[in-house]
């Protein structure tokens, strides 16, 4: 089990603190007290109609109009909802900060503080814009989250399992998108662990979550459309009455998840549009590719195989990621997904008593210091690429794109 510190020191509280003022003027900034229909329509599906992909979340909400004396089967219902389940997400991440501030070593405190505003910079204000408020991905963040704390604390590991079937429910790319850091950390600890035990109940761990995350997504993906064309009508019935104008509904989403069509030619200007966006996002975050080039090219650069091994997965954890980017258009949500993996598995592995890799992030912040006069910048300076979007990465590079090669501007006010 980990052992640090216990209780938050003077320092900790006051940076949370200031931390959740960063939060309340990114919520006065960012929220668009919208919801699309591409995120209302997830309501609309339900598992009385079947065991289909996505249906948890409406499976829940249909449960709860049921008791409730009240319809709420209705846009502004649901909006209301997410209001809560967006700071339940803020809270979430509020949690898993201050695990990793109570259970690290003294001596990474400040490392510690600098990866958490590097990290919240993208993920609060993410979820408060247009596009992505009411985004099902607060749910499997969210779960995320409490499967890392139970890893950082070692304590009931075996609800991942389950966590992870809910999160497989709720949306089955959780598979490609956030598993994979979970996934990673199990190995990482049945590699690194020295007793034989805990080696083994870690490998156990390991392929039960990823042979059950693997099987529900290739059932929902391959095999959950079978009554499709005769519920379809039912559906969009239901998903235009909760729009919030009531006359329409994300066609692309009820199409693929209920008649199991495919919607790559539909999404093409958008893949078209991707395809410009993300060497533009590059170009701008080119300085922090070469400080992680830096950090795992040191990182890997160690005598025993094991560890090699272990810190070669992290680095290609987030390769789950590509088939995403490769079929799918949302490379705002897909680069949030990558920032997200790289920072909390570093704060997990600090925590978790890797001296390696904390002597190597100190070591790396030292030759940014020497290289750059004002090392701060690398702190302030993404501020000026928020807020993550969803087809769009940022409305810079969504901007430049529009000005450089025309086409359609893809962020939304």
């Amino acid at each position: 089990m980990i052992k640090g510190n216990r209780r938050l020191t003077k320092e900790n509280r006051i940076f949370l603190t200031a931390l959740a003022l960063f939060v309340v003027v990114m919520i006065y900034r960012y929220f668009s007290r919208h919801m699309t229909e591409f995120n209302t329509t997830l309501y609309a599906f339900h598992y009385g109609y079947g065991f289909i992909s996505r249906a948890l979340l409406g499976s829940l909400w249909a449960l709860i109009d049921w008791i409730s004396p009240s319809d709420l089967m209705n846009y502004l219902s649901i909006y209301r909802f997410n209001e809560i389940m967006t700071l339940v997400y803020i809270i979430a991440f509020f949690l898993f900060f201050r695990c990793c501030l109570r259970n690290g070593a003294k001596e990474d405190m400040r490392n510690m503080r600098y990866l958490i505003i590097f990290l919240s910079i993208f993920a609060f204000p993410i979820f408060l814009c247009r596009m992505n408020f009411g985004r099902i991905d607060i749910f499997l963040f969210m779960i995320t989250l409490g499967s890392l704390i139970l890893l950082i604390k070692e304590r009931v590991e075996w609800l991942i399992i389950p966590l992870c079937i809910l999160a497989e429910c709720l949306h089955h790319g959780f598979v490609f998108m956030n598993v994979n850091i979970i996934l990673v950390l199990l190995l990482y600890k049945a590699i690194m662990k020295q007793e034989k035990r805990e080696r083994r109940k870690y490998f156990v761990l390991f392929g039960i979550v990823f042979l059950t995350v693997s099987a529900f997504f290739l059932y929902f993906e391959f095999f959950s459309h079978a009554d499709g064309e005769h519920i379809y009508e039912e559906v969009v019935d239901t998903a235009t009455r909760i729009s919030d104008t009531g006359d329409h509904y994300s066609r692309e989403l009820v199409n693929h998840e209920i008649l199991g069509e495919g919607v790559f030619m539909d999404e093409w200007k958008y893949h078209v549009a991707n395809y410009i966006d993300l060497p533009i996002f590059l170009l701008f975050f080119f300085p922090y590719l070469l400080i992680a080039y830096h950090f795992f090219r040191n990182l890997l650069n160690r005598k025993m195989i094991k560890e090699k091994f272990a810190y070669g997965m992290v680095l290609l954890g987030p390769c789950t990621i590509l088939p995403e980017m490769i079929l799918k258009v949302d490379y705002g949500r897909y680069v949030y997904a990558v920032f997200f993996y790289y920072i909390t598995i570093i704060m997990c592995l600090i925590v978790m008593g890797d001296r390696t890799v904390a002597i190597q992030l100190e070591a790396t912040k030292q030759e940014v210091k020497k290289r750059v006069p004002c090392a701060i910048f690398f702190l302030v300076y993404p501020m000026a690429f928020m807020p993550l979007y969803d087809t769009a990465i940022t409305m810079v590079d969504d901007l430049l794109r529009v000005w450089l090669f025309g086409g359609q501007q893809l962020v939304i006010y």
